[in-house]
């Protein structure tokens, strides 16, 4: 909606060391990168259309970032969007702010993506659907036990992912093999206990 209450803890949190003028003026000379219009930017996200023919790669804008001094976030996704973000913000990192400060379990929560920009939160501790027309920076996720790549797109795939893991039920993870470790050991404990 239009009000919204600002979360001074976490703004005071993401603020430290952001240094978006700085940072603008060491990117903007780098070849094949440009900012992306007004629309996209905000207070804590700088964006920049990337040119891949001619750009550098992440790992070398990362290097010439951190020779300049500044700490920050980049996340490249799509194959042509580049976004810089405070180092202590992103969406993972809010989701579990927001979880603690709340009191809200992260195996309760349920959040979905289909890029790049979305690899951190996804990767969290919460339960993560990867919709169907996913780019394939994601790929890499595959081996989470609590990321499901669904099948169907958009709404439809989180709508899949609620199914898999019977969120509006009791909810499964079916393939979390921490989970199944860990009652394990409960149940030799307790046993160990009845010996």
């Amino acid at each position: 909606g239009k009000n919204y209450t600002l979360d001074k803890s976490w703004q005071k949190h993401i603020d430290f060391r952001w240094e978006p003028d700085r940072i603008r003026e060491v990117l903007l000379g780098i070849e094949g990168l440009h900012l992306q219009e007004d629309r996209e930017q905000s207070k804590y996200k700088i964006s920049f259309g990337i040119d891949p023919t001619v750009a550098p790669k992440v790992g070398v804008i990362k290097r010439i970032m951190r020779e300049h001094g500044l700490r920050a976030k980049v996340v490249f996704s799509l194959g042509m969007f580049l976004d810089v973000i405070p180092f202590r913000a992103g969406s993972g990192i809010s989701i579990r702010h927001m979880a603690f400060k709340w009191g809200f379990p992260l195996e309760n929560i349920l959040i979905a993506g289909d890029s790049g920009n979305d690899e951190e939160m996804l990767a969290g501790n919460t339960l993560a659907v990867v919709v169907g027309n996913y780019s394939s920076e994601l790929e890499k996720l595959r081996k989470y036990p609590r990321v499901y790549f669904a099948d169907a797109h958009h709404a439809a795939g989180i709508i899949e992912g609620v199914g898999y893991y019977n969120f509006l039920d009791t909810i499964t993870i079916p393939n979390d093999k921490s989970v199944e470790i860990e009652s394990e050991s409960e149940f030799e404990n307790e046993a160990d206990a009845d010996a």
